[in-house]
């Protein structure tokens, strides 16, 4: 076998998988959840959809940076979040397998799709692991706020037993000079 023929066997890669990336991009910029630009998931849906997979791999790993006062955060997220590295990891290989000038375009397309899926159940995941960091900010202030509360009403009770305590003492004085007043009124010199 030539050199051309063998040339002329090499499949390229389909208007599909090139135009795969633009196809994530535009699924993530349709979900209103993660519209939020500077949040950690649209951060890592953008640098998987971008095939920057380390970044979005150690944006993942980053994400329990500043949740380290909540306990409950890392044993509630860590399975999201392997789970989310998992698939980061799977979109890397198989569009690098996708994009391979030796895979045939039915195959081609066969690992779009799959690409396409995983990318949606890594949307799922980060979403998940945001409606994990909302729930614990919301629990923490939730006992912040009970906590002010608490702290509020102790101080309108000390001050109203300190107050209290006052105007009987001074009721008691007022009381003992009125009665002291009326016993020199009522008694005839």
């Amino acid at each position: 076998m030539g050199e051309a023929a063998y040339n002329e066997k090499i499949i390229k890669p389909s208007f599909e998988v090139t135009n795969l990336k633009k196809r994530l991009y535009e699924l993530l910029k349709k979900d209103e959840r993660l519209s939020q630009s500077g949040s950690f998931g649209f951060v890592v849906l953008c640098c998987t959809a971008q095939g920057q997979y380390d970044r979005a791999i150690t944006e993942l790993d980053m994400v329990h940076i500043g949740l380290e006062e909540y306990k409950d955060f890392e044993s509630r997220a860590r399975r999201f979040i392997n789970h989310a590295k998992s698939l980061v990891q799977a979109i890397k290989i198989k569009y690098e397998i996708c994009t391979s000038e030796h895979v045939s375009k039915t195959k081609q397309k066969e690992l779009a799709n799959t690409i396409i899926e995983h990318f949606m159940e890594l949307r799922k995941s980060i979403v998940t692991i945001e409606k994990i960091q909302k729930s614990v900010r919301s629990s923490d202030m939730k006992s912040t706020i009970f906590f002010t509360k608490i702290l509020f009403f102790c101080i309108i009770l000390i001050f109203s037993v300190y107050v209290g305590f006052h105007a009987s003492r001074d009721l008691q004085d007022v009381t003992k000079d009125k009665m002291f007043h009326w016993i020199q009124w009522s008694i005839p010199e």
